[in-house]
């Protein structure tokens, strides 16, 4: 790199080395701007003007840009071309900055986020690893419990994918209340209740389903684990080791967190399954 000293541009390497594996869009003004070995690279892909900082200095600093407000076609490009894309923003207003304005990386974008002729494979699924279902925190094991479920699916460009885009027959559909057949394969697509240490985000332990799963989780000072999932079953896990504790078929999807409540010393449990509510007790007063 060129020993370009200003404020701005040490601000650029201070940031950049944070991200050497991708194209960092610096903004400057109304411009996303490119300098040394991402300049060249960029001008390249979007066949657009490389020129330079600093001109009449001994090594002048290669730079290319392109305007904020057009970005996401360039940005578009840079994936399709494989290149991974750091979003670097001034994140304070530049007319109250005192001194160099404040900036700061917002996104990173990978390849294959794009849509292509083939269609592209992206994993989690467009409703994602996980939704509206409620997670749950334990202080008594310290962990906090997720209902997700692994997922892929495919985005593609309209009129240009091998067949026609619309309904999937194998597609994972959310919100029935009916049980359904389940079309996938194993690897495909599965719900998952997981553990996790909440200050690491390391997963400790993970109970697998069948199906993908829209149910919410529920832990209890007994230290029990509650969820469900599209299978129609409702099951109680160890909140320790995750092991299975019980499962009850309730004949309808599981698409609710459970929620427990005592009434007269007896504690219960209840979830929603199908079109029916349903109420679990333990034998005795509640502890």
């Amino acid at each position: 790199m060129s020993d370009n000293t200003s404020p701005l541009m040490s601000q650029y390497r201070d940031i950049k080395k944070n991200y050497p594996d991708a194209v960092l869009l610096f903004r400057v003004g109304d411009f996303y701007e490119t300098f040394y070995e991402d300049a060249i690279d960029i001008a390249s892909i979007l066949n657009i003007t490389l020129t330079s900082r600093d001109k009449n200095k001994p090594s002048p600093v290669p730079l290319a840009g392109v305007p904020f407000h057009a970005a996401e076609g360039y940005i578009g490009r840079l994936l399709a071309a494989g290149r991974k894309v750091a979003i670097c923003e001034q994140t304070e207003d530049p007319a109250l900055a005192k001194g160099l304005v404040k900036r700061d990386v917002v996104e990173v974008l990978t390849p294959g986020m794009v849509p292509t002729k083939a269609g592209t494979v992206i994993r989690p699924h467009v409703h994602g690893a996980t939704n509206w279902a409620p997670p749950s925190f334990s202080p008594r094991t310290g962990l906090y419990y997720v209902a997700h479920f692994e997922n892929s699916s495919t985005v593609a460009v309209e009129g240009e994918f091998p067949r026609a885009n619309g309904i999937n027959p194998r597609q994972t559909t959310m919100g029935q209340i009916n049980l359904q057949n389940f079309l996938n394969n194993e690897d495909e697509a599965y719900g998952v209740v997981r553990a996790y240490d909440p200050n690491t985000l390391e997963p400790k332990w993970e109970y697998k389903m069948a199906d993908i799963t829209w149910g919410g989780v529920l832990t209890t000072a007994g230290d029990v684990v509650f969820s469900g999932g599209k299978e129609g079953y409702f099951f109680a896990l160890d909140a320790r080791t995750g092991a299975l504790l019980w499962k009850a078929a309730l004949g309808g999807q599981v698409n609710a967190g459970p929620m427990t409540y005592s009434v007269n010393g007896k504690q219960y449990v209840t979830i929603a399954a199908g079109n029916s509510l349903f109420a679990f007790a333990l034998r005795g007063d509640a502890k």
